[in-house]
This record gives structure tokens, sequence and C-alpha cells, in this order.
């Protein structure tokens, strides 16, 4: 009798990956499912639970020893019927299955969430029904499944590039939002694509089969135009975010990487010599208007010195997209808490590179100036030029999200972590717009003194957490960068 076999994924504490041999139980007797358990309970004194086994999920725990060795990886499939396997594993206490524990004398207790045995805790596994085929749609041999929202976007389309080159399969889901796409972008081969809004909640669930760890890079960015942007904003990015998480609660995805914000602290790190480090609130209109544009010491008013922004800095939100994005934050530790997730949220800093979106008040300040120079105008440069930012290549933070998804096994139940993901190197906004301009071979770049409320004036990262725990290191030098990125291809939109 043949039967598609039982795919078999799940990451246990401190990065163990969890056995897997399990067979198909679907349509099966509950005591031929119940007795496959048994057969490798037995085998490898494991630890076990069986739940709902005449639907299309088990819950199982695996640890123990196979062949005096502990058991640290997925080592294969089994194809059987439940039929051969019952009759090999003799009687089996069924009650006590269903309570989820193991037959008396075992010293385990093995619950629908957890085992702990010998001091360690494991999490359970999902197995999934397969196609007789043996893939669901957009899965590669070896690799996940990982759904992207988002992923025709500027960032979302190198993270899917990364991905696939890193033989993961993708499911792409993408609104199209026409103030970030003017035409429809090319589709990736190999890549399952979805057009659909991350607000709608049926063809999220749709999105969510079979995927083992959500993307989310979906928003709607940049400063807007003015406060009439705010229920946009909010819909799109807070609203979008929170029926994401409450697909993927019913659906079991317990895993996140999600796209937040340099803009979530407002102002960076400021040191006063008098009074050390302080924050300073927004800056004043009357300020700005006379050109002073960098903020005094909250206490004594002297100037104050900025220095690299760390993740446990206070968080201030000084605009609606960056109150959108801390939003964002809170709604995935929420649901972190509430399901026993793991979430990584990435705070990008000043992304640019090739396929940036031109011309549009949701472009970053390097596309602007780059779509004045292809216009043979000079680039305009708001305030004095001086305002320091931390320009980081798109293809390093597509490799920040594949360390941070790399990285999700190593963190608890429960846990939502932060990063940084920036250079680390501080620039001005007039420094870029000159490397721009020579590199192009355009004009030079004209500091007008003009102002947009809701910028700050100094934000760059320290991104030594990400390097420290998750191996992540930027690649892309900044004149190098700049240099690629003067001639680069930008999309109209």
């Amino acid at each position: 009798m043949a039967y598609a076999p039982a795919e078999v994924s799940g990451v246990g504490l401190g990065g163990l990956v969890a056995l897997g041999l399990l067979v198909p139980l679907w349509g099966r007797p509950r005591r031929d499912a119940e007795g496959a358990l048994a057969v490798l309970a037995r085998a490898g004194r494991f630890c076990y639970a069986a739940y709902d086994t005449g639907l299309d999920t088990v819950a199982g725990i695996s640890t123990g020893t196979v062949a005096g060795g502990e058991v640290h990886e997925v080592v294969g499939r089994l194809f059987a019927t439940g039929d051969e396997l019952g009759r090999a594993a003799g009687p089996v206490d069924h009650a006590r299955l269903r309570r989820g524990l193991r037959p008396a004398g075992a010293g385990c207790l093995t619950t629908r969430r957890r085992s702990v045995c010998g001091g360690k805790a494991y999490e359970p596994l999902t197995i999934r029904r397969r196609t007789v085929a043996g893939r669901a749609r957009g899965r590669t041999v070896g690799g996940m499944l990982i759904l992207v929202t988002g992923g025709a976007g500027f960032i979302g389309s190198h993270v899917v590039t990364a991905l696939t080159g890193a033989g993961h399969g993708v499911r792409v889901l993408d609104a199209l939002l026409p103030t970030a796409h003017r035409t429809s972008p090319p589709i990736p081969d190999g890549v399952d694509w979805r057009h659909a809004d991350v607000r709608d909640a049926a063809a999220v669930a749709e999105a969510l089969q079979g995927v083992d760890v959500v993307c989310h890079q979906a928003a709607m960015v940049g400063l807007g135009k003015d406060f009439g942007d705010a229920p946009a904003y909010v819909g799109c990015n807070d609203l979008g975010t929170a029926v994401v998480l409450a697909g993927m609660a019913e659906a079991g995805v317990r895993r996140l990487v999600l796209a937040s914000s340099m803009v979530v602290y407002g102002e960076g790190r400021y040191e006063c010599p008098s009074h050390g480090v302080v924050r300073p609130g927004p800056r004043k209109v009357a300020d700005l208007d006379v050109g002073r544009f960098d903020p005094p010491c909250p206490r004594c008013g002297e100037p104050l010195a900025p220095g690299l922004v760390t993740e446990d800095a206070p968080l201030d939100p000084r605009n609606v997209y960056a109150a959108t994005k801390l939003a964002q934050e809170h709604l995935a530790c929420a649901w972190a808490r509430a399901v026993g997730g793991r979430v990584a949220a990435l705070r990008y800093h000043n992304v640019y590179g090739p396929g940036m979106p031109r011309d549009t008040p949701y472009a970053g300040v390097a596309s602007l100036f780059r779509s004045a120079l292809e216009r043979g105008e000079a680039p305009r440069v708001f305030e004095d030029g001086g305002q320091r930012r931390d320009f980081v290549h798109v293809r390093d933070v597509s490799g920040a999200n594949l360390a941070a998804l790399d990285g999700l096994s190593g963190l608890p139940e429960g846990t939502a972590r932060a990063y940084n993901v920036g250079s680390g190197e501080p620039h001005t906004v007039g420094e870029t717009a000159a490397v721009l301009a020579e590199a192009h071979g355009g004009r030079a770049p004209v500091v007008t003194g003009e102002y947009r409320l809701g910028d700050v004036r100094h934000i760059t990262a320290s991104s030594r957490r990400l390097r420290d725990e998750l191996g992540w290191k930027p690649q892309v030098a900044f004149v190098d960068g700049m240099t690629e990125f003067a001639t680069a291809a930008l999309r109209a939109g």
C-alpha cells in the first residue's frame, strides 16, 4: 500500500532539531498512528505524544538515544503503512498516549506544548500532510517554505532573491499598492506568487498553508505628505500586521522575521559633556526656521555629541510612520507571548541599492538624490547637510534577514528580539549627495536650508548585537555601494 511521505519540521530549544521519523497518519485508524509512535519510542527510548491523529497534524516529541548517540537532527523519513508499524509495536496504552504521557517507568513527562527529559526541554514537531507528488507548492528539497509579505517591494525582492539562493522555497504575498508599484514587477522563477493584501484574512490564511516561517516586509514606508496619510499608514502597517499574526496563530506558524525601522528611536544617541547621555525632545519650529538644526541638551542647552544608538535605547517615534512601526513590534511581542512564538525584529537603517523606487514621497533620500541626477538636476540637500545617517546596502539587509532566519531557533519560546541593521558608520546627508553626484558625473549638490517636520537630526546604529549573536556583518562599503548605486537601475514607483 503506497502513502505520501509525511513532512517533519521543528526546532528544539538551544538549536537542537528534533528527530522526525514518522509515517503518514491521515486516513488511518487512531490505533495505527499511535502504534507507529510507540515503535519509535521503544526503538530509541523516545519521549512522545499523540494528538488528533485522525486529522492533518500530530504533535510529537522526540529526544533520546539511538545506537548510543543522542539525536540532534532530522535523520530521514519512514515510508510504511500504519498497519505494519502497529503490528510491530505490539500492545499500546492508548489512554496514556491520548493524555500525552510516556508509558509507565519511562521517567519522562510529555505535554502537548513541550517535553522535559533529563532537564532538557524540547518543542513538538508538526507533521503536515503532503501531496502524493511529495512536495508542497513553493518548497525546495532541504529548505524551508517561507512566506515573504511585500516580497515585490524594494527590500522584499532582494530578500526573496537571497532566500531562493539559500535553497529555501519562497511564497510571496504582495498587494502591489500604486504608491509603491507603478508597473508590475517581474516574478522570479520558482516563486509562488500571491497577489493579495495582507489585510485580507482569507488570502493570508491561504498563503500560510504549509509555511515554516514568515518574513513580514509589507509596509507603507516614508514620512508621507502630511498627517492626512495616518489612516493609510495605520491600515497598511498595523492592521495588516495584526491580520498576519492572527493568521499565523491559527495556522501554527511560530517563527517571524519582522521588518522594523530605525524610526522607532526618534532621535539617536546624544551625550552632553556635563550631563552624560540625554534624550532631546522634538526639534522646535522656531529653531529650525533660523537654521538651528542640532538639538541642544534639554538640561543645560549646550551642544550635544551624537553617537551610535543601541537596541536598548528608549523608543520615541516622531511621526506617523514611526508610530506604526513601533506598533508592529508591540503586536509581534504580544503574539509571541500568546502563542510561544519567536520574533526577530530587524530595525533597518537607511537602506539603499539597486531597485529603489524613484520620484515618490515615500522614496529614501539616496533615491531622491539619484533621481535628481538622472534628470540632470542638482541634488537638493535639506537643512545644512550635516544630519548623520547610517546607510546600509540592500544586499547587506537581505543578508541580515538570512541571519535572523537562522537565529530564530536559538530564541526561547515567547521571545521577540530586536536587532539594528546598519553599517555602524555615520555619514552625513551632504556627503552622500556629493559622493553620488561625483560617481554619476552630475551637478554638485545644493544645500537648501529647508526642513521636514518629523525628521530627526542624527541617527546611526550600533549593529554589534546582530554581529555578535547572529554572525552578520555588512559586506558593502559606503563609497563602493554609493558608486554602484549612482548608475544602478531604479524602479518606477
